[in-house]
């Protein structure tokens, strides 16, 4: 094939598209002996010349995959089951003898969100003295990704449950959130009897008071 001599233009990619274009300055004329003219005025097709560039391509797109694989694991590291009120109740039952704490927070509640790392802690510091923490998400089936996501962030060693029920008010219902709002906590004694429930009306909640009523319980 006869060189096609060029002063300026664009280099593309031969393949499927897209293809970034590689830039030629006035003034550095150059003969690429496999460029051939494209069904675009002015452009050459050149794969020689668009090697270092497809290189630099397959390597973004493999550490956006690697990226991408990486978060999946890290969600899977975090056990997220689904569950419904009578679920609910079997497991309060499993941890008879032990207190119990259920945090019930959704993704898209913010005081939810800023709460949440208290719960994760709460459970760290007493653990060992018989404290359980269950966390209950009120985000739809749908989207058990997003929250496996949050919680493997988040570092949730706590028992973490998703809401079998779609989002909206049935969920609620079924769980006796009354007031319709989270975040929503609840403290169960040794005994699997309701110490204390935190209302929030969809506001914050003191982490002090919620505190208070574990150790407050932990130590009968």
């Amino acid at each position: 094939m006869t060189p096609v001599p060029f002063n300026s233009g664009s280099h593309t990619l031969r393949g499927n598209p897209p293809f970034p274009t590689l830039r030629v300055e006035p003034g550095n004329a150059e003969r690429c002996r496999q460029c051939v003219p494209t069904q675009s005025v002015g452009t050459r097709i050149c794969p020689i010349r668009m090697t270092r560039h497809v290189v630099l391509l397959l390597v973004t797109a493999d550490l956006l995959l690697a990226g991408c694989s990486d978060q999946s694991q890290s969600a899977a590291k975090v056990p997220l089951r689904s569950i419904d009120a009578p679920g609910l109740a079997q497991v309060i039952k499993v941890h008879r003898g032990q207190v119990v704490l259920v945090e019930f927070w959704a993704t898209w509640c913010g005081p939810c969100v800023k709460l949440f790392p208290h719960a994760v802690e709460l459970r760290q510091r007493f653990r060992d003295r018989g404290l359980a923490v269950v966390t209950v998400s009120l985000d739809d089936p749908a989207d058990q990704q997003a929250v496996g996501r949050f919680l493997a962030d988040k570092g949730a060693a706590t028992e973490n449950f998703l809401s079998s029920y779609a989002l909206g008010p049935d969920a609620f219902t079924a769980f006796g959130i009354n007031d319709g709002a989270l975040p929503h906590l609840r403290v169960y004694d040794a005994e699997g009897k309701l110490h204390k429930t935190f209302a929030s009306g969809g506001r914050m909640i003191d982490p002090k008071t919620v505190d208070s009523a574990v150790e407050e319980v932990l130590k009968r």
